[in-house]
């Protein structure tokens, strides 16, 4: 089957095409994101960061636009999720870039980002909804009592799924801003989550993007904050006695922008401005600490409905899907399997074929008829991982799969 031997060259292409070069910039906006004013809220010392198992979060993707080009694709919605995944999970494609004298600070946050399968009603959903405007700049609109338009269904924007279950992520125009977040404890609900504009969301080719933020890691660093971290320099600039309450971060005086070609040092240290917390490009950012992890830790305990709500699951235990999302894979890191969901009939004749990221082929099983294919992920590195579903005419599916 010659076919399965043309798979290595394809898959490269795919790999140089994720790992593209990004265009350096002359740096983000002094106003990089913008966050509710800092609540100091104390780590608790005691909390054992090893013993949890990895986490998962559901989210759903609001996407409001006013012009056609800010409608980001579903494909676009799909990389930004890969991003995420593998930000917080350090499988980062430039962590090879990080400085030898932070490695023994590296955390995998181990948390998996996933797109809601079942909408609040009970109902299947792809995680996505899009609704058009005519309002500019609806990221950063107000109304009258200085209330943001974008997360109010009455004027314009959309309202919230339950944040307790969903992380609402608004894709908006943001009129020059890059993103925007709220913290564990923000008191008003209904702005829990973040909103990103559209030309810093996802992964895509750099040539459309001149200041070297198209790597997703806008929604990497806001949902960081949404998990309770701050920026490296804390909430005050120009002091540093500001501390972002992590105590393996080195104080620093300043955000640092663009690439900088020589390690920037503030407060009698280098600063990290590699960390996905500093306000540097897409290209620069690579990696959390430990101590950043121990401080998410302590957050994602107030979010205990979130990590339990189960939205991301469907066929067996959860709503079924249309027919034309006929196939699904779904990852288990506690028993370290797979499952394949093929949502078609029992008398389908399907071959299965799962590749590692150098187009070696790890997996397969062909003339499987059933609907459920669970296969063992124990003995496979951590990485990015390809499932080819077809019969003997032609490729019916390409799936990604994240191991961790």
């Amino acid at each position: 089957m010659h076919w399965i031997q043309n798979y290595s060259i394809w898959f490269l292409l795919i790999l140089l095409s994720a790992n593209h070069q990004v265009l350096e910039a002359q740096g983000k906006q002094s106003y990089w994101c913008s966050a509710e004013t800092p609540l100091e809220i104390p780590t608790n010392e005691s909390l054992d960061l090893y013993q949890r198992a990895p986490i998962s979060i559901p989210i759903v993707v609001h996407i409001i636009y006013h012009e056609n080009m800010e409608n980001v694709s579903n494909a676009r919605v799909a990389s930004q999720i890969d991003v995420l995944n593998e930000d917080y999970n350090n499988l980062a494609i430039n962590r090879a870039s990080i400085p030898e004298k932070y490695q023994d600070l590296v955390a995998n946050m181990e948390i998996e980002f996933c797109l809601a399968h079942t909408d609040p009603n009970g109902n299947y959903t792809t995680g996505i909804t899009r609704k058009s405007t005519n309002i500019d700049n609806i990221g950063i609109a107000r109304d009258n009592n200085s209330e943001y338009i974008i997360h109010q269904e009455s004027k314009g924007g959309v309202d919230a799924w339950d944040p307790n279950l969903y992380l609402n992520i608004w894709v908006a125009d943001m009129g020059g801003l890059l993103g925007r977040s709220s913290f564990p404890w923000t008191a008003d609900k209904s702005l829990d989550g973040i909103v990103i504009d559209p030309k810093y969301f996802g992964r895509y080719e750099s040539s459309q993007n001149p200041q070297g933020i198209s790597l997703g890691r806008t929604a990497t660093h806001e949902i960081g904050h949404y998990l309770g971290l701050y920026h490296l320099h804390g909430p005050e600039n120009n002091d540093c006695n500001a501390d972002d309450l992590v105590s393996d971060t080195p104080s620093q005086e300043l955000a640092n922008f663009g690439c900088p070609e020589q390690e920037p040092s503030s407060c009698g240290s280098p600063d990290m401005y590699m960390n996905f917390m500093d306000l540097t490009n897409d290209p620069c950012l690579n990696f959390f600490t430990l101590g950043q992890k121990q401080r998410v830790d302590e957050f994602i305990i107030q979010r205990a409905d979130l990590i339990n709500s189960n939205k991301c699951e469907w066929g067996l235990n959860g709503p079924v899907p249309p027919a034309e999302d006929q196939y699904y894979i779904n990852y288990n890191p506690l028993s370290q399997s797979a499952n394949l969901s093929i949502a078609e009939s029992k008398d389908a004749n399907n071959h299965i074929y799962i590749f590692d990221s150098a187009g070696k082929l790890v997996a397969k099983q062909e003339n499987y008829r059933g609907t459920s294919f669970i296969f063992s992920t124990q003995s496979w590195a951590k990485g990015i991982y390809f499932c080819i579903v077809r019969d003997q005419e032609k490729i019916k599916e390409n799936l990604k799969l994240l191991i961790y």
